[in-house]
C-alpha cells in the first residue's frame, strides 16, 4: 500500500507538471521525485507518510484541474494579465466553481486527515489560501533592489508584505475556500472513523493522537527531535539528493519565471506549496526529516521546470552555477567512497562494499559534467537522470538490503516468537518501532524496576528486550526469573541488544533442539 501510494504520487506529479508547465517538465518532475532519497525511503517504510503525501498531492492536482476547466485558460495564459483589478477578479473567479468541485477536493482532504490527522486539511488548505492571496495581489512598481540603502529596501519589502497579506486579503482568501463546506465534507469522511476509535479506546487514543502527536509536537520538542529554524534546509539538501544540487538554480529560475510572467501563476502555486509546508514545519518545535515530505512534489515540479528551461534555453542559466551543481555529484560520490568503508568498519562490520554507491555517482556525475561542458545539455540531463536512477537502484536494491541484515528487530522478535508465540514481549529502556511490526503484537514498554517486577509477576510468560548497559538493572530485579536468550549488535550504534526470557521456556526449547 505504501509503495503504491509513492508510485501514485509520482504519476500525479507528472500530471501536475504537464498541466502547469509542459509535458517535458512533467516527465522530469516525476523522475526527480521518484529518485529522491527521502521520498524513496518513505515509499519503503511502514509509515503513513507516503499515503498522506499522495492525498495532499491529489488535492492540489484537483485544484489545478478544476481551475483549468472552469476558467478555460492554461495557467501560463492567465499569467499574462497585468491589470491589478482584472487579475484580482480573475483569481477570485478561479475558485467560483460548481459545488461538486469543492466536494471532491475536500473529500480527498478528508482521506488525508484519515492518514495523518488535521494536517490533511490545514496544510493543503493553507497552500491554496496562500496562493490566492499572492496571485491576486497587485504588481508593485518599485522593486526592493531599486532602493538606495538596505534600510530602505527592508522598509519597501515590509510594506509590500503588509500590502499583500492585509487582513482584507487573508479574510477574502479564507472565504473563497468555502470553510463551512470544508468542515462538512471533511467531517463526513473522517469523523466516523475517529469517532469509532474514540469509543473503542474510551477517548484515550484521541487524546494521545491530537494532544500529544499533533499539538505537543508542534509546541515543544519531543523525544529529542529538535533543531534550529534552518533544520529543513539541511534535511532537504540530504533528502532531496541527488536533485538538491539544483536548489539554488531552482530558486533563481522560479524568481525569473514570476518576474517575467513566464508561467507566473503556475510557479507561484508551486512556490506557495513548497514554502507553506517548509515554513510551517520550520516553526514546529519537534523536527524530523520526513515532516516536510509533502513539499517534495513541489520541489520536484520546480526541478522539472528548471530542467525544461535549461534544455529550451541553455544560455539562460549561469554556467558557473550549473558547473558547480553538476560537479557536486562526483564530489559527493568521492566522499562516499572514502567515508562508507570507515563507517562500515565501525558500525557495520564486513560491509565495506557499500562504497560502490559512491562509484555510481562519480562515474555518472563526471560524465554529466563533461557533456555539459561540451554544450550538449540534453545528453547531460539524460546522463544525470540515468545516474539518479542507477543511484536509487544501488542504494535501495543493494546497499539497503546489505544494511538490513544488521537490524535487530526481526531476529529478536523471531527468537521470542519461536520460543513461545503466546508470551508477552516487553522492552526496558529501549524501543524500536519495527519491533511492533515484526512481532505483530503489542509491545509493552517498561521504564522502572517496579514495572519490570509487575510484568514478571503476571501469570503470563514474558520476554524482555534491553541493552547490554542496562542488563545489570534487569538481572537485579528479575532475581533469576529471566535468563539470556540471545544478543544482537545494536543497529548503527555501539553496544548490544539483549533478549531475556523465562528459564523454563528457554530450557524446554534447548531440550527440544537437543532431541532433534
Amino acid at each position: 500500500m505504501v509503495g503504491a501510494a509513492a508510485v501514485g504520487t509520482t504519476l500525479l506529479v507528472y500530471q501536475l507538471g504537464r498541466r502547469l508547465f509542459s509535458p517535458r517538465a512533467g516527465f522530469w518532475a516525476a523522475l526527480v521525485l521518484a529518485t529522491s532519497v527521502m521520498f524513496d525511503v518513505a515509499g519503503r517504510a511502514a509509515t503513513p507518510d507516503s499515503t498522506f503525501v499522495f492525498f495532499t498531492t491529489l488535492t492540489l492536482l484537483m485544484f489545478v484541474v478544476a481551475t483549468s476547466r472552469v476558467s478555460g485558460d492554461a495557467w501560463g495564459a492567465v499569467a499574462g494579465i497585468e491589470d491589478a483589478a482584472t487579475r484580482g477578479q480573475r483569481t477570485a473567479a478561479l475558485v467560483a466553481w460548481p459545488f461538486r468541485y469543492w466536494v471532491a477536493i475536500y473529500a480527498v482532504m478528508g482521506l488525508a486527515v484519515l492518514a495523518k490527522g488535521p494536517a490533511g486539511i490545514v496544510l493543503p488548505g493553507g497552500v491554496m489560501a496562500l496562493y490566492l492571496i499572492v496571485a491576486s495581489a497587485p504588481r508593485t512598481q518599485q522593486a526592493p533592489g531599486s532602493a538606495a540603502t538596505w534600510s530602505e529596501r527592508v522598509r519597501v519589502m515590509l510594506g509590500r508584505l503588509l500590502e499583500v497579506f492585509s487582513p482584507q486579503a487573508v479574510w477574502a482568501a479564507f472565504w473563497q475556500l468555502r470553510p463551512f463546506t470544508a468542515m462538512a465534507v471533511v467531517g463526513a469522511v473522517a469523523l466516523p472513523w475517529y469517532t469509532a476509535v474514540g469509543v473503542a479506546t474510551s477517548g484515550e487514543w484521541l487524546v494521545g493522537f491530537f494532544g500529544h502527536h499533533n499539538v505537543n509536537r508542534f509546541a515543544q520538542p519531543l523525544e529529542g527531535h529538535s533543531g534550529p529554524i534552518f533544520y529543513y534546509v539541511i534535511a532537504i539538501v540530504i533528502g532531496f539528493f541527488p536533485w538538491s544540487i539544483f536548489l539554488t538554480l531552482m530558486i533563481l529560475d522560479a524568481v525569473r519565471s514570476v518576474r517575467s510572467d513566464r508561467d507566473r501563476l503556475a510557479t507561484l502555486l508551486v512556490c506557495c506549496w513548497a514554502a507553506g509546508y517548509i515554513g510551517f514545519f520550520s516553526l514546529a518545535r519537534t523536527k524530523l526529516p520526513n515532516y516536510v515530505l509533502p513539499a517534495y512534489p513541489a520541489l520536484a515540479l520546480l526541478a522539472g521546470a528548471l530542467i525544461h528551461n535549461w534544455l529550451a534555453a541553455p544560455e539562460a542559466l549561469s554556467r558557473r552555477l550549473l558547473r558547480a551543481a553538476l560537479g557536486s555529484v562526483p564530489f559527493v560520490g568521492l566522499g562516499m567512497v572514502v567515508a562508507l568503508p570507515i563507517v562500515a568498519h565501525l558500525l557495520l562490520p564486513g560491509e565495506a562494499v557499500l562504497a560502490v554507491v559512491g562509484v555510481v555517482l562519480i562515474a555518472g556525475g563526471a560524465t554529466a559534467v563533461w557533456l555539459a561542458e561540451a554544450h550538449r545539455p540534453l545528453r547531460a540531463a539524460q546522463c544525470l537522470g540515468a545516474t539518479a536512477v542507477a543511484f536509487a537502484i544501488v542504494l535501495f536494491g543493494f546497499a539497503a538490503e546489505r544494511v538490513s541484515r544488521h537490524m535487530t528487530s526481526q531476529p529478536l522478535a523471531a527468537a521470542a516468537t519461536g520460543l513461545d508465540e503466546r508470551a508477552r514481549l516487553a522492552t526496558y529502556e529501549f524501543f524500536e518501532p519495527s519491533l511492533v511490526f515484526y512481532r505483530a503484537d503489542r509491545i509493552e514498554r517498561c521504564h522502572s524496576n517496579e514495572e519490570v517486577d509487575a510484568l514478571l509477576a503476571a501469570p503470563h510468560a514474558a520476554f524482555v528486550v534491553t541493552t547490554d548497559d542496562r542488563l545489570g538493572e534487569i538481572e537485579a530485579v528479575a532475581d533469576g526469573r529471566l535468563v539470556e536468550v540471545s544478543r544482537q549488535r545494536r543497529f548503527l550504534r555501539r553496544g548490544e541488544v539483549v533478549l531475556l526470557g523465562p528459564p523454563a521456556i528457554v530450557a524446554r526449547a534447548a531440550s527440544t533442539r537437543m532431541m532433534q
